[in-house]
């Protein structure tokens, strides 16, 4: 992590929207999520939108809490 912060990756913003949550059973739920990735580097093209994608998550209460035990990403082609 130390030294993607101290390259380009430093200056991509992912923003994450939580849209849905559906519980397969009580301990184990489907996180349907928007994403969006904006390169905010000084020469990025300042024409370029957002990268969009969906992001889906599985997520398990194991007692102590509820942790991420999958996660996908599908990126929206343009």
């Amino acid at each position: 992590m130390a030294a993607a912060l101290q390259s380009r990756l430093a200056r991509v913003v992912t923003r994450t929207e939580v849209e849905q949550i559906v519980f397969l059973r009580p301990d184990v739920a489907l996180v349907a999520c928007a994403k969006h990735v904006e390169d905010r580097n000084d020469d990025a093209d300042p024409g370029t939108p957002p990268t969009a994608a969906r992001l889906t998550y599985v997520v398990v209460d194991d007692g102590d809490g509820w942790r991420i035990a999958l996660a996908q990403t599908t990126p929206i082609a343009a």
